[in-house]
């Protein structure tokens, strides 16, 4: 299939082959409808400008209603749309840093269960033979416990984020 380029937001458009002279086609990304230039009619690309006969048709002037203001704008932003959603597919994808991923907080889980289960096996054993030093102990366990469910909540709010 030929391919033409869309006068608004420069985009590849395809046609068919078999497209007669003078038809036109869409833009699929900012719905823009142009004639290509393969398809426009040859007296209207050698056609010469002749003020006596064309005086009207090559009037500049600004548009007189707002509603065809507000279609060049539309047409404006959805071609801007397109340009940017174009610019965002051609970059890269952006690899995650090493801190960002579930592993790490899985990792801080892992820590925290792994040093707070023995620990917490430990403490419940000399319990009866430590005397003053319980409070201190039981803190260092919550720690241990909070940084286990610190590291839980992470990985799971990392993969919902990652997942969603």
């Amino acid at each position: 299939m030929p391919k033409a380029a869309c006068p608004a937001c420069k985009s590849e458009v395809k046609y068919p082959k078999d497209a007669e002279v003078g038809s036109t086609v869409t833009c699929p990304d900012c719905d823009e409808v142009f004639t290509p230039p393969k398809l426009v009619k040859k007296e209207t690309r050698e056609k010469k400008y002749d003020p006596e006969k064309d005086e009207d048709t090559y009037k500049v002037g600004r548009t007189s209603t707002k509603a065809e203001d507000r279609d060049k704008s539309e047409a404006f932003e959805s071609a801007a749309r397109a340009a940017r959603r174009r610019e965002a597919e051609s970059r890269p994808p952006k690899r995650p840093a090493w801190y960002e991923g579930p592993e790490v907080w899985l990792l801080i889980f892992a820590v925290g269960a792994g040093g707070g289960l023995p620990f917490g096996i430990w403490l419940a054993r000399n319990w009866e033979k430590m005397s003053d030093a319980k409070v201190f102990w039981i803190f260092v366990v919550l720690i241990f416990v909070g940084a286990a469910a610190i590291g839980l909540g992470g990985s799971a709010w990392a993969w919902l984020r990652r997942n969603r």
